[in-house]
């Protein structure tokens, strides 16, 4: 899924060789390197057929020719039908509350013959089986008291500090003027223009949210930055929106 306009009805029109070569090829190495317990298929169509109801991925490439044995689940609201997803090979449908696999409506497709008892055991079997593999190491997520915890380890936070700052390229670094070094450069005044500057935004929404150990802004690190006595100008410049 490389967009999002339209993400849920968009065509994925590949030829066998980019499919396998490019898009597939990233996933071959994590089933080879790492086996992941889970894979989750994306929104959209792949050469006319919806991921989350396509054969030839789940049942003859991800488990028929690389043997994976991990749990398939849909992307959130990603499922489009209740017989053609469960045949494919999708286990579980996500967000957890059923849309389409509801008591009744499981038992309507059964009575008609569009899916077999034998095939909903096999989905069901392997949602049961993540959950066993997962409360042997995570025993606190199916015991617990439900709430999100994390632990804060100083290490951890400096070396992702570390990583975050060595990833950002924001201009053309002539003459390796960047980074300012206050105490050798002899900087004495700063002007920090923009209304992101004091804002602490550290992560996307949706999907791309996440909780930070600790967010400084902008302004708050440049103002710790600079030396006893800088002088820092702020001017919001613009809204922001």
């Amino acid at each position: 899924n490389d967009q999002e306009d339209e993400r849920m009805g968009s065509d994925s029109i590949l030829s066998e060789r980019a499919l396998r070569e490019i898009y597939l090829y990233p996933f071959m190495l994590a089933e080879k390197l790492s086996k992941p317990m889970c894979y989750m298929t994306s929104y959209n169509k792949l050469n006319g057929t919806h991921c989350s109801e396509n054969t030839a991925l789940l049942q003859s490439i991800l488990r028929g020719e690389w043997k994976s044995e991990a749990m398939v689940m849909s992307d959130w609201f990603g499922v489009y039908g209740l017989a053609p997803s469960i045949n494919a090979g999708v286990d579980l449908e996500m967000p957890g509350e059923n849309k389409w696999r509801t008591d009744e409506k499981v038992q309507r497709c059964i009575s008609a013959k569009k899916i077999t008892v034998r095939t909903v055991k096999e989905r069901a079997a392997s949602v049961l089986k993540l959950v066993k593999q997962l409360s042997k190491t995570n025993a606190g997520v199916i015991d617990g008291d439900g709430k999100e915890a994390y632990e804060k380890k100083d290490a951890d936070c400096a070396l992702m500090r570390r990583v975050a700052a060595e990833s950002l390229v924001l201009l053309k670094n002539t003459d390796n003027i960047l980074p300012i070094k206050p105490a050798e450069s002899g900087i004495k005044k700063i002007a920090i223009i923009g209304p992101n500057a004091k804002a602490t935004v550290a992560s996307g929404g949706g999907s791309a949210s996440m909780r930070n150990a600790y967010v400084v802004s902008p302004f708050d690190g440049i103002l710790a930055a600079l030396p006893e006595g800088g002088e820092v100008k702020y001017h919001e410049g613009c809204a922001g929106t």
